[in-house]
């Protein structure tokens, strides 16, 4: 059995900067996705948007806290909300095994 609970490999969060258009580029980055998976290739998304999280890539093994400590809107809280599965990703990977949390 490995020791490593989460994995997080190349993950993405994209939004977009106007409120009003924000449902375009949704919809956009969307079709975007569904023709580039039958295509076999990673689609770019949304010219509108800006990059919370980038390509963020690490491992917890058993024992190992997580901390992200960074400067304001950095993408800390959008992280930890992909992690928790209340947001999803625009691109990458993230693998659990075990629970996020004890109480």
């Amino acid at each position: 059995m490995s020791d490593t609970l989460i994995t997080v490999d190349n993950v993405s969060m994209k939004f977009c900067r106007s409120l009003k258009k924000s449902l375009w580029c949704s919809m956009q980055d969307l079709v975007n996705k569904v023709i580039c998976r039958r295509n076999g290739v990673d689609g770019e998304l949304c010219l509108m948007g800006v990059w919370a999280v980038k390509d963020a890539r690490f491992e917890l093994k058993c024992g190992d806290c997580l901390a992200p400590v960074a400067r304001n809107v950095a993408g800390k809280t959008t992280l930890l909300t992909i992690l928790n599965g209340l947001s999803n990703r625009d691109r990458g990977r993230v693998a659990m095994s075990g629970c996020v949390a004890k109480e």
